[in-house]
């Protein structure tokens, strides 16, 4: 509709102005930019959901069912719940229609360990899929919050510290509390930081990417696989997060306009000095 909307005015624009073709080209560019930007949140709670969605069918599929279970709660967590989408539906809709979402999500987790009707459980997939396209077919575009800078450094320093003992605990065969160490710096640092949403804003690929390594961390720790392999893999998310960091903060530009100044001090100087001195041999 945004589209239609706007096409039709640039038309009128175009009839009436008789723009040339490359100004109409530039026009019409903005808009369609601008209309990706209206609906950028809404394409990335869903892209989200569903990737994780099919990610836990996919490993139910292998008979990985305890990680696909893991999985289903995870999107649930962050890709429903955490991202703002089950408040926004329960204020823009109905707390019904929310929880209507959240049961869908529940059903799957029960067949997945009780059944193994792959059918039931790609339906229910396909259901929680069109309920949340409907709702935020429904929802007002929320507007964007100021972005503050943060010092995302310290964020980073806290999750590779937690991580860092996490693989201290694997290598001394704490399996299990290595694991919750990991989910618990995914969650309460990484997660509740801010430093996922601000990574989401940047990129959705580079999200899926760095919530990923955790996915792959906790998944070689099951395998039993070596802690200096696993201490490969704190070095890359390391790397990764530290370049995400300086994307989300970039690094100002030094500002030329002190160097300007002094220049045009120095040059009023040398003008002054060189009036003074004609001055002075006349």
């Amino acid at each position: 509709m945004i589209i239609i909307i706007n096409l039709a005015i640039i038309r009128t624009a175009f009839s009436i102005m008789k723009v040339g073709y490359l100004k109409m080209k530039k026009i019409l560019l903005m808009v369609v930019l601008t209309t990706i930007l209206l609906s950028k949140n809404i394409q990335n709670e869903y892209i989200i959901i569903k990737e994780d969605l099919d990610q836990s069918i996919k490993l139910y599929e292998i008979q990985d069912i305890v990680l696909a279970v893991e999985n289903i709660k995870f999107s649930r967590h962050h890709g429903f719940r955490n991202s703002g989408l089950e408040e926004k539906i329960k204020i823009g809709i109905s707390n019904e229609y929310a929880q209507d979402i959240s049961d869908h999500f529940e059903k799957i987790i029960f067949l997945m360990k009780n059944s193994k009707d792959i059918e039931k459980i790609n339906n229910l997939r396909n259901e929680i899929l069109q309920k949340i396209k409907i709702a935020l077919s429904k929802l007002k575009p929320m507007k964007e919050e100021p972005k503050l800078q943060k010092n995302w450094q310290k964020v980073i320093n806290e999750i590779l510290y937690n991580l860092k003992i996490a693989n201290k605990l694997y290598e001394n065969q704490n399996i299990k509390p290595s694991i919750e160490k990991v989910y618990k710096t995914y969650f309460d640092v990484f997660e509740d930081s801010g430093f996922e949403k601000a990574i989401l804003d940047i990129s959705i690929d580079r999200k899926v990417k760095a919530e990923e390594r955790f996915r792959l961390m906790v998944n070689m720790m099951k395998r039993g696989n070596n802690s200096i392999e696993i201490e490969s893999l704190i070095e890359k998310i390391e790397d990764d997060l530290n370049e995400l960091s300086n994307m989300i903060n970039p690094k100002p530009k030094k500002d030329n306009i002190s160097i300007y100044i002094f220049i045009l001090l120095v040059l009023i100087f040398l003008s002054t000095l060189t009036i003074y001195t004609i001055k002075r041999k006349k």
